[in-house]
């Protein structure tokens, strides 16, 4: 009797133990994000560059607006190299989807360009666009915000915790 209670308690240590590494692992791979958008915001400015962030269910990566060729050219520079989140959390992110008709980024006659343009623009200015990227995770946790209101800094807040 006392080896089967023993043997529930261990069950319940070690299953608790894992939940909270896999929470720990959300949550840095929302930071990891956080930092790489800030850290695109300093190169932008730097570099005097466009940059912009596209965003998939599974992954994001991060590209420079190539003036000359009117094109975006994801990066493959660490830490801006394409990220691929862990299965089981789900990536999505709300704002405007397309650069304003009159940035000069985005030829709004041809949907090839429409197809293009990130989710999330950064201006040499140091200014992006409003966005929130969402990190949801389908075990039962809440999950992670990350956020700009387009002027100042990029901020993680759990889902549920903005007010």
């Amino acid at each position: 009797m006392v080896v089967v209670i023993i043997s529930v308690l261990m069950g319940t240590v070690v299953l608790s133990f894992f939940g909270s590494d896999r929470e720990q692992r959300l949550k840095t791979a929302a930071q990891r994000m956080t930092t790489a958008i800030e850290l695109a915001r300093q190169e932008s400015l730097a570099r005097n560059e466009t940059w912009g962030i596209y965003v998939d269910v599974d992954s994001y990566s991060f590209a420079i607006y190539d003036e000359a060729k009117e094109t975006w050219d994801e990066t493959e520079r660490r830490p801006f190299s394409r990220y691929n989140v862990e299965a089981g959390i789900t990536l999505t992110v709300d704002g405007p989807s397309v650069p304003a008709a009159g940035s000069g980024l985005v030829d709004l006659s041809s949907s090839a360009s429409l197809r293009r343009a990130p989710h999330v623009v950064i201006y040499a200015s140091g200014e992006q666009t409003p966005f929130e990227a969402h990190w949801i995770p389908d075990w039962g946790v809440a999950g992670w915000t990350v956020f700009s209101d387009g002027i100042g800094r990029t901020r993680l807040v759990a889902i549920g915790d903005r007010g």
